[in-house]
Order: structure tokens, then sequence, then C-alpha cells
């Protein structure tokens, strides 16, 4: 009976063998289909990696090149204000200089004008006392008239 037993034994751990040898084999190609599955995701990921890291780089280009236009803009920018605040400046030194021209000249203007209005007022007194004075003066004439008559004396009239 042994032997029975020991025939049963190695058929149950043949028949134990065959199928985790199928078992094996199964998970083998479900093993080996999940790999080759891990293997193109794998793949997959890392042609997405390296679009992406190409994709960085544009972008840090990108970057740097904006950067790099506002630097410059903000030196333009900076160039223009100072070129602004001179130009400014200059029109104010020009046109403080030509208000302290035409002060000037409204200052000798004004003066003359007010020597002239002075003179005026002067002439006008002048010509009022003249009129007053000839408006006083009586005129006196004296007339002679002398007559002569033939045969006779002559008459001598004064008015």
């Amino acid at each position: 009976m042994e032997v029975n037993n020991l025939k049963g034994l190695l058929y149950q751990r043949t028949t134990e063998c065959e199928d985790l040898r199928n078992q094996l084999a199964l998970n083998d190609k479900e093993y080996s289909s999940k790999l080759n599955q891990y293997r193109f995701q794998i793949s997959d990921l890392e042609q997405e990696i390296l679009r992406l890291k190409t994709e960085i780089e544009k972008l840090r280009q990108l970057l740097a090149n904006k950067d790099h236009e506002i630097d410059d803009l903000h030196m333009r920018i900076q160039y223009l204000e100072e070129q602004g605040t001179t130009v400014v400046q200059e029109k104010v030194t020009f046109l403080s200089s030509e208000i302290e021209v035409w002060k000037q000249k409204f200052i000798k203007i004004n003066h003359d004008y007010n020597e002239c209005q002075e003179q005026l007022m002067m002439a006008q007194a002048e010509l009022e006392a003249l009129q007053k004075q000839q408006k006083k003066e009586v005129v006196v004439e004296k007339r002679t008239v002398t007559r002569s008559t033939v045969g006779s004396s002559s008459i001598q009239k004064q008015y």
C-alpha cells in the first residue's frame, strides 16, 4: 500500500506541479503582458518627458528673450525720461529767458508810456494855460488916420 500511497502522492504532486507550471506559465504570460504594457507606458512617458523638456527649453529661451526685451525697454524708458527731462529743462530755461526779455521790454515800454503820459499832461497844462492867457489878453489897437484936404488944414482922428 505504501507504493500505492506513494503513487497517489506522486500523481497528486505531479498534478500539483502541472497546475503550478500552468499557473506559472499563465502568470508569466500575464506578467509579460503587463511588463510589455509598462514598457510601452515607460516609452510613452519618456517621449512625453523629452517633449516637455524641449517645450521647457523653448519657454526658457522665450523667457530669456522677453527678459532681454524688458531690460532694453527699461533702458529706453530711462533714456526717454532723461531726454524728456532735458527737453523740459531746456524749454523752461528758454521760456524763462523769454519771460525776462518780455518783462524788460514791458518795463521799458511802461516807463516810456509814463514819460509820454507825463509830457502829454504837461503839454495839455501848457495849452490850457496859453488858452486861458489868450482869453484874458485884450487886444488894444491904435489907429491913426490922416486926411488931407486941399486948401484946408489937416484933421487927425484917433480911435
